[in-house]
């Protein structure tokens, strides 16, 4: 569907929380309510760093822990075919510092017409993935392919799809409406 001009916006203080919408989600939709659900899309990225550093809090994780760790059939390979996925630590993957490049294989994820949406996407993702790495770990570099191992953690960490962990969590964050899949 197309986006529409449509948002939503609630506050809480002091255990109050007061809601406002105004617009559409897409055209010839319906009016955004408080009750809306909105994919969250551009914040991903952070929700999923908070959720991960939640994790790390609940002792279900550290990040100090390495890719391997929590995703063994993944193979972060340098150009020179050694695999580096035993030094790439949860925290550098959170820094955009993993060495990672920004979309690594979503191109040919598109091309191939992988479900995005499928509840078993990072699971299914990460069974068996070599991924060439673009710079020496521990050098910045944006990369959504990192966040992507991310949502993969939270999955093996947490026991269930990556939509199914956050929806709770968004919850926790007063976050209700939000999804990370879309209806």
């Amino acid at each position: 569907l197309p986006f529409g001009t449509g948002a939503s916006l609630a506050v809480s203080r002091a255990g109050k929380v007061q809601t406002w919408a105004v617009g559409k989600a897409y055209p010839d939709g319906p009016a955004v309510t408080a009750e809306t659900r909105f994919s969250v899309q551009s914040v991903s990225k952070l929700l999923t760093a908070a959720r991960v550093v939640s994790l790390a809090h609940a002792g279900k994780l550290s990040l100090d822990d390495s890719a391997s760790k929590h995703l063994p059939g993944v193979k972060l390979a340098d150009a020179a075919g050694k695999d580096r996925s035993a030094e790439i630590t949860v925290r550098q993957l959170l820094m955009h510092r993993s060495g990672l490049g920004h979309l690594g294989p979503f191109k040919q994820w598109l091309k191939d017409k992988i479900d995005f949406r499928s509840p078993a996407f990072f699971a299914t993702v990460t069974k068996s993935l070599t991924l060439t790495l673009q710079r020496d770990p521990g050098q910045h570099g944006y990369s959504n392919m990192g966040y992507a191992m991310l949502g993969a953690i939270v999955e093996k960490v947490s026991g269930c799809s990556f939509a199914d962990c956050m929806t709770p969590y968004l919850a926790s964050l007063q976050m209700k409406g939000a999804t990370f899949l879309a209806d």
